[in-house]
């Protein structure tokens, strides 16, 4: 009867909805039997689409976007969108500021955030289940491992860089030195 209880429900069961399709996609991943849709999408609707997948209510204040070169990249479109997601879900939950930065050009997206430098290399992070013993963080440490196979089916470079107290987690879809 009551109206806000009545809408706090359906939104946990959409969210739920969300989680399960995206176990199911990880599931398919994982198992080799996806079959990928590739199609072109400019990175501003797939970012629109990671903006309603995440149901974060202040997306706007923890979340800024640099887009250089709105590219067109040739990809699964659910898919990709989930790999970018992963991607601003991690960055903010490590975020030591709690905000996320993304910048597009025409050969890579970047998700940036600020926080102390990785404890072991990016390819310890990238195998699945890897979580650090210590952290306060909550999750599978599934995160990096289904970006890198999402990647690699894409034919995609997942690639990491810290610089000056901040992460860089680029995917690059253009060969180095390509325009």
């Amino acid at each position: 009867e009551d109206e806000t209880q009545k809408v706090r429900l359906v939104n946990v069961f959409e969210r739920l909805e969300i989680l399960i399709n995206e176990f199911a996609k990880i599931e398919q991943l994982l198992s080799k039997s996806y079959s990928l849709n590739y199609q072109d999408y400019h990175f501003s609707l797939i970012l629109e689409q990671v903006k309603d997948m995440s149901m974060l209510d202040n997306w706007d204040e923890l979340i800024s976007t640099d887009i250089e070169c709105d590219a067109v990249i040739n990809v699964d479109f659910g898919l990709f969108a989930l790999a970018i997601k992963n991607l601003i879900d991690n960055a903010l939950k490590y975020s030591s500021d709690k905000k996320v930065r993304i910048i597009c050009d025409e050969n890579k997206v970047s998700v940036a955030n600020r926080g102390a430098a990785l404890a072991k290399s990016f390819e310890h992070y990238k195998q699945a289940f890897i979580r650090n013993k210590d952290e306060k963080a909550t999750g599978m440490g599934l995160g990096l491992y289904i970006i890198d196979k999402i990647c690699e089916l894409h034919k995609f470079r997942f690639e990491y860089n810290y610089s000056d107290g901040t992460h860089y987690f680029s995917i690059v879809f253009s060969p180095k030195g390509a325009i």
